[in-house]
């Protein structure tokens, strides 16, 4: 429930095997997460809404139920494991159904 929104995490490294960051439920609202690593990140219902995400590695990452509304998310170096349902990565970017 870590309340992040707004913040600047450009180039961060959330990322550890086999776990990464657990941040389910945190709100990234309006946070800057381009070239971040997020690997393994837990996602669950966080609110990404309006954050952007491009250049993000995503891999084996959960964003299950995670709230996107307006993020802008091209150019990743890596898919989720799981996105909300309507959600797909697709050529390197995450969007809308």
């Amino acid at each position: 429930d870590a309340d992040l929104r707004g913040t600047d995490l450009t180039s961060s490294n959330l990322s550890e095997q086999p776990q990464g960051a657990k941040l389910s439920s945190a709100n990234l609202s309006d946070a800057d997460l381009s070239d971040a690593d997020l690997r393994f990140a837990n996602l669950t219902a966080a609110n990404l809404s309006n954050a952007n995400l491009s250049d993000t590695n995503f891999s084996d990452a959960d964003l299950t139920v995670a709230n996107l509304n307006g993020i802008q998310a091209i150019n990743l170096k890596g898919c989720p494991a799981s996105l909300p349902i309507g959600w797909k990565c697709e050529n390197k970017a995450l969007i809308q159904r």
